[in-house]
């Protein structure tokens, strides 16, 4: 399927092309990106071979580390049957680092428990194993092949320009609510052709539970949700058509869901008096489902949970999706709530009632496992999570869905609702957009959640790829166009002529 072809996307490609021949200029490979090779390695395959023979299950790739460029930290790795937590990972895209550059007497590299290079040659002993990139990306005559296209890295603000030139402030209203959803419309366009090439490979209903699972690990949780995505027939087994009442079916899914996750290895004796008879039931039940879910478990170590608001906590995460696996088959519902929406307030409503779940009466009324109950009853999951699902999960899937189809009529109307989307609340990466690319927080002209989306996404494939003083960054001149074709009458029938 085609990408949506818009100005926005033009400028997009030319910028992706200039940053690739920057890269060309500066050598065949750097940190940044053989660090976004490598987070993406666990889509392309978790199972990798090291130089020296040991066999690793990537479970977490690692988080990027604040001062140096070269570490990785927090990874989970599984290598030779033992599990390996909150370790580090050395990118050396070169080779030879770790003893000419001495990192082997240098204690901020003392967890460094794997490295990894594009095409460097062993090491020599007294060091980490060490992974070859360029054995999964090239092939044998040395060419490139494509890289992996289901991994679009997060926006790091750290990355960004410390500065920015503000290149949207001299933009009408009508200007900037043009860019900035053809920009959204490029990224809803871009997730249709990821989740199109997994449907022809998995099909339709597996991409949708993949996807949604990792949307559920929201920004810091993705790949142990993903990791959990890959095991839902082990995770499922025997529990559809069970005979046991709806509750003890929630206690049983939930159960292996929070047990693979590594939740439910402390004491119960460790938790609220309130919360232990739920916890009792629920290890009772983990113990007799261990064993055979071994392959989907983790430690409790790989998920991230600084920061994050207790209705994001991942445990609150799983015991949601407990309900829509034990509900009726999601994909169905997905498509039969959209077929009968017809504008996107009456969607908004719908799709909350579809997704809500069911009585829970522990979930109810506690954040996490070991919270104390809540004076006041609360939502599974809130409308503002369920709006961000809607838009970067559900709607890009129904797109996929029917462009297998070559549903032009549905496809259109998948757009438009896209397009209506109410907006969604504010918060701090969407402000700082705001800032950088108007020069201040003017926002009356938002309208839509897609206004939104596409300030951030302007940041993702232009500012994120920009040097430190954005001489490099082409969206000056692509805004700058914008602003001509508006000055030349163009603006009323778009920035396409």
């Amino acid at each position: 399927m085609p990408i949506h072809e818009s100005f926005y996307n033009r400028w997009r490609e030319s910028a992706m092309d200039s940053a690739q021949f920057r890269e060309q200029l500066i050598g065949r490979m750097t940190p940044e990106r053989l660090r976004i090779l490598w987070q993406g390695q666990p889509l392309k395959n978790p199972s990798i071979t090291t130089l020296e023979g040991n066999q690793i299950t990537i479970l977490h790739p690692g988080f990027n580390h604040p001062d140096q460029n070269q570490l990785l930290r927090r990874a989970v790795l599984r290598m030779d049957g033992e599990t390996l937590s909150g370790a580090d990972i050395m990118l050396d895209p070169e080779g030879g680092c770790w003893h000419g550059q001495r990192r082997d007497l240098d204690s901020a590299y003392a967890k460094v428990k794997l490295l990894v290079t594009w095409e460097g040659k062993p090491y020599a002993p007294g060091h980490p194993p060490c992974f070859r990139m360029a054995d999964h990306y090239l092939d044998r005559d040395g060419t490139t092949l494509q890289e992996n296209s289901l991994w679009i890295p997060p926006l790091e603000p750290s990355v960004l320009p410390k500065t920015c030139r503000a290149p949207m402030q001299t933009l009408l209203e009508q200007g900037l609510r043009q860019l900035s959803r053809e920009a959204s419309l490029s990224r809803l366009w871009r997730l249709t052709a990821i989740l199109e090439d997994r449907m022809d490979r998995a099909g339709g209903q597996s991409t949708l539970w993949h996807h949604l699972f990792c949307s559920m690990g929201y920004r810091h949780n993705q790949w142990p949700m993903y990791h959990l995505s890959q095991h839902l027939e082990a995770l499922t087994q025997g529990m559809q058509g069970k005979k046991d009442p709806a509750h003890d079916q929630l206690l049983a899914m939930q159960a292996r869901l929070l047990g693979c996750g590594g939740f439910l290895e402390e004491p119960v004796e460790s938790f609220p008096t309130t919360n232990q008879d739920y916890l009792a039931r629920l290890q009772k039940v983990w113990q007799v489902d261990k064993a055979k879910l071994h392959e989907a478990s983790m430690p409790a170590a790989i998920w991230y949970n600084q920061g994050i608001r207790p209705s994001n906590h991942p445990q609150r995460r799983l015991a949601t999706l407990a309900h829509w696996l034990l509900g009726p088959s999601l994909d169905q519902a997905v498509v039969g709530w959209f077929e009968g929406t017809q504008d996107a307030d009456q969607a908004r409503h719908t799709l909350h009632q579809l997704l809500s779940g069911g009585i829970d009466p522990f979930w109810e009324i506690h954040w996490t496992l070991h919270g104390r109950p809540l004076k006041n009853a609360k939502a599974l999951i809130g409308r503002m999570r369920i709006n961000e699902l809607a838009l970067s999960t559900l709607l890009p899937w129904l797109m996929a869905h029917y462009s297998q189809q070559e549903d032009l009529s549905a496809q259109q109307k998948v757009e438009d609702l896209y397009l209506q989307w109410p907006s969604f609340e504010d918060h701090a990466l969407l402000e700082q957009a705001r800032r950088r690319l108007l020069g201040s927080d003017h926002h009356h002209w938002i309208q839509t959640a897609t206004d939104q989306i596409g300030l951030i996404q302007i940041l993702q494939d232009f500012c994120s790829k920009s040097d430190h003083d954005c001489d490099q960054c082409l969206f000056q001149a692509c805004s700058e166009m914008a602003r001509l074709k508006q000055i030349w009458g163009c603006a009323g029938t778009g920035l396409n002529g």
